[in-house]
């Protein structure tokens, strides 16, 4: 037997990269060996598309990519989003209380498959840094809609009132809140996530859900463990990915993917 058949979705940040967001070299062996057995992977991620279009080159991977917490789906061979999933009206109402009251907080629009920086502070520049985004500004008074999703960005310890101000303006049955990482806070569709975007996926691209491989690490990949027929964490995962995966392997920065790639040898009888 092989892995033809078998879609391996793997979460970036927290997950496939190590601490320093770095590709381990065996983490990319896992990756080819993986593919040398017929499987598939796919990269699912809170990161926009133009966040991820150079690890998807530099990782040789030719599937479109699941980008913005299930926002979208894009097609870095045809270069446009190919499924999205946008914010509601009100979007702006929710950045205008946050530039008001928090004045620590960066605010970051995802539109279109880019990064518009609208108000950015220490926050806001690591993370056009790391994810080596263009200098996009705007102003996010007069940025047309659609928006696929607002981030809030700031030190750890101001995220809290950052939730706790989204919680008290935003109405939860239009706009979905998620604190993907220790310093983002994102507002999204209710229908944004990695679970429904994998669906959607599965559905066009004709793989079952069955098959399919889910790895993450906090509390934006549950939706897709949850749908997932081998779902896996890391080590340093969050007690709700822990809670969604049946397998936990290595952390982030002792190449899980390997440990993956093993145990679904195991799993499926591959010497």
């Amino acid at each position: 037997m092989d892995f033809k058949g078998f879609l391996m979705v793997i979460d970036m940040d927290g997950t496939f990269l190590d601490s320093k967001r770095n590709i381990s070299p065996e983490n990319r062996s896992a990756l080819e060996e993986w593919r040398g057995l017929g499987g598939q992977v796919c990269i699912a991620s809170g990161r926009s598309a133009a966040g991820l279009v150079r690890i998807q080159r530099e990782l040789g991977l030719t599937l479109p990519l699941i980008c913005g917490n299930g926002s979208g789906i894009f097609d870095c061979e045809r270069g446009g989003l190919i499924y999205n999933v946008t914010l509601p009206e009100g979007g702006r109402e929710l950045a205008e209380a946050a530039d008001r009251l928090l004045p620590e907080t960066g605010i970051t629009i995802y539109k279109d498959a880019k990064v518009y920086f609208c108000k950015e502070n220490s926050a806001t520049v690591r993370n056009m840094t790391n994810e080596q985004l263009p200098h996009l500004t705007a102003d996010w008074r007069t940025l047309p809609y659609p928006w696929e999703k607002i981030l809030f960005s700031q030190e750890p310890e101001y995220t809290g009132a950052v939730q706790s101000l989204m919680e008290r303006t935003a109405d939860c049955g239009v706009f979905r809140l998620l604190k993907s990482a220790p310093v983002y806070y994102e507002v999204l569709n209710p229908l944004a996530s990695k679970g429904q975007a994998l669906r959607e996926y599965c559905a066009r691209l004709g793989f079952e859900l069955s098959k399919v491989v889910a790895v993450g690490d906090n509390e934006n990949d549950v939706s897709m463990l949850e749908i997932a027929g081998y779902p896996f964490t890391v080590a340093n995962c969050t007690p709700p990915a822990r809670a969604a995966a049946r397998w936990v392997v290595s952390d982030n920065d002792h190449s899980c993917a390997a440990d993956v790639v093993r145990i679904m040898k195991e799993e499926i009888k591959i010497i």
